[in-house]
């Protein structure tokens, strides 16, 4: 899928969307068959791409605990959750509950009409992408950047909540 956090100009979407398309045909043909394991492509694709994965990785373990102002000696899935320390929200919002609502692991309370995640975000930015006013804010977006796929609607989100 496109990344929703920063714009990449040599993005093709279309051509994103066709492969996708593709993956998930073949994803549910592997689950109905409950086939295991990685094809033999996937597995050449995952050792080339491992050790890259490893420098990435390490570079967004060092940047988490800033965004996040947590200790950084607590582990990276407890560093994702916290992230949405990150999040705020300005002056456009109206306390219009948008965020609330399409959060699909229910993190935002509306606390005096403004939001306040509760550390349990998984970063699908849903709530910076969906917020009618642009009134929230994070430092892990491209200042500016809003992606939404076309064909997925509010209420395709809200009804994918985990809870």
């Amino acid at each position: 899928m496109p990344q929703n956090a920063f714009y990449k100009p040599w993005d093709n979407y279309e051509k994103i969307f066709k492969k996708w398309n593709k993956r998930v045909k073949k994803i549910r043909t592997q689950i109905k068959m409950q086939i295991k394991g990685m094809p033999l492509k996937d597995k050449v694709f995952y050792l080339i791409l491992y050790p890259i994965h490893k420098l990435i990785k390490r570079l967004y373990r060092k940047s988490f605990p800033d965004f996040s102002g947590s200790p950084s000696n607590l582990p990276i899935e407890e560093l994702i959750h916290l992230i949405d320390r990150s999040l705020t929200s300005n002056e456009k919002c109206t306390g219009c509950r948008v965020c609330v609502k399409i959060c699909p692991v229910k993190n935002i309370e509306i606390m005096e009409k403004k939001p306040v995640w509760q550390n349990g975000c998984e970063n699908c930015l849903a709530c910076y992408n969906f917020c009618p006013n642009k009134a929230i804010e994070t430092g892990i977006v491209a200042k500016g950047y809003y992606y939404r796929h076309l064909d997925i609607k509010m209420k395709d989100i809200m009804q994918q909540s985990t809870y």
